[in-house]
């Protein structure tokens, strides 16, 4: 057989390559399916691709023709419309006959089934996802956590083990470690062990400031509410450098920061140089430190918790408290029961204005128990008013992890969250979580 005449080629494959330059925005409501798209799109995959749109952007533009008829990116158009996006991205494609549409159609969804696995570097790049962020939701790649072990063996027998990063290698020991009570070991990048006592309160507060600190970074701006719990959690902000502080209220934890240089609001896109606050609500110690001081400037609620100028922060964290939160991520900071234990205050407030801000977070940190360790926090149900309805909920820790809830399904809300609640009572509410998943949610 004689070879292929080659002369123009190269040409030819540019003139198709570069048939259309530009990307342009296009209203989700003009897109129209093609009725000879056979590739579907089960309702896990739509999830995936919501959570994934959630977390990097509309990261792949659609391709379709002058008519608005989508070539290829079907699934992405349906996961836009169910995230309430009005505009996506779209490359308009000229200059291919039909039959040329269509064979592309084809294979734009076959050719990347024909791709193989390196299950060795895949595992390795799973683990560190992982690792890097703390509760990374590993499902936004495809990847659930049963199959994520799978991969883990899958490399085990391709190369033997898992290549190890050098990282992960644990020194030897050049003495004798020996723990006393109040110690507290980190067992890697999510696990902590506390020498305590299980009956003191304080001891779970000590394990969860540490998760909560683990979600605020360099130059972040901090809201925080006031309390013991609080506190703790400033205390280990201590290794950051130019925090800003926009909040409701400030305690005695933000002077122990000042001083230390750690809050300097240097990086605050507005008041910079200067701490936001509502009230001051501490001991003399603050009050003293507040005295004509110029980089505490107290404001009205409407500016406090205003979500306007809280947007114009990035990388604005929320950090408050809650008496129980059930499966869905539903918050309840109000009552148990008739025991009536506070107001609304700002929490809602400061959720929504920190998923506006570019990198922000909002944290609802609480221990997994109360009573004595006889009732649990995490609940199927709440027993009291909605604080914070389930549609705002970002991260919630106590002290048995972090579960990362914006952009899940209820019923993968509701695994997550029983992940993080006291063993005792997991049993319990993983059948609540069994029956959320049952209706479909």
């Amino acid at each position: 057989m004689m070879p292929p005449k080659t002369d123009n080629l190269s040409d030819e494959i540019n003139a198709i390559a570069f048939r259309s330059e530009a990307i342009e925005r296009v209203l989700i409501s003009r897109l129209k399916p093609s009725p000879h798209n056979a590739r579907t799109h089960d309702e896990r995959q739509l999830t995936v691709l919501m959570a994934s749109m959630r977390k990097f952007g509309f990261m792949n533009p659609v391709l379709a023709n002058q008519a608005d008829e989508i070539i290829a990116g079907h699934g992405r158009v349906a996961a836009a419309k169910r995230i309430g996006l009005s505009e996506v991205p779209v490359i308009r494609i000229e200059g291919l006959s039909e039959a040329q549409i269509r064979a592309y159609r084809i294979a734009d969804n076959r050719i990347a089934e024909l791709a193989g696995w390196d299950y060795e570097i895949l595992a390795i790049e799973l683990q560190h996802l992982d690792e890097i962020e703390v509760d990374f939701p590993i499902e936004i790649t495809g990847f659930t956590s049963t199959e994520f072990d799978v991969v883990v063996d899958k490399a085990k027998a391709a190369g033997g083990e898992a290549k190890e990063d050098p990282a992960d290698r644990v020194p030897p020991l050049e003495k004798q470690a020996v723990s006393r009570p109040g110690d507290l070991w980190l067992l890697g990048p999510k696990h902590r062990l506390l020498c305590g006592s299980a009956l003191v309160p304080a001891n779970y507060d000590r394990l969860i400031e540490g998760r909560a600190a683990d979600l605020v970074g360099d130059g972040s701006a901090i809201q925080m509410g006031v309390g013991a719990l609080p506190d703790a959690i400033l205390r280990q902000l201590r290794d950051r450098r130019d925090l800003g502080v926009h909040s409701g209220m400030i305690g005695d934890g933000f002077v122990d920061l000042v001083e230390a240089g750690i809050i300097t609001n240097a990086r605050k896109e507005i008041d910079t140089g200067v701490s936001v606050a509502g009230a001051l609500v501490g001991t003399s110690r603050l009050y003293r430190s507040a005295n004509r001081n110029t980089t505490i400037r107290i404001c009205p609620t409407n500016y406090t918790h205003g979500s306007a100028a809280i947007a114009r922060l990035s990388r604005f964290v929320s950090i408050n408290s809650a008496l129980e939160v059930d499966l869905t991520g539903q918050v309840n900071a109000e009552a148990i029961g008739n025991a009536y234990s506070g107001a609304t205050g700002g929490q809602l407030d400061f959720a929504r204005a920190a998923a506006n801000s570019r990198g922000g977070r909002s944290i609802i940190a609480l221990s997994a128990t109360a009573k004595g360790r006889s009732a649990s926090r995490i609940v199927a149900r709440l027993s009291g008013p909605v604080t914070a309805p389930h549609s705002d909920a970002d991260v919630i820790v106590t002290e048995f992890g972090a579960a990362e809830l914006k952009g899940c399904s209820l019923a993968e809300r509701a695994r997550r969250m029983v992940g993080i609640a006291h063993p005792d009572f997991r049993d319990e509410l993983d059948r609540a979580a069994h029956a959320i998943a049952r209706q479909g949610f």
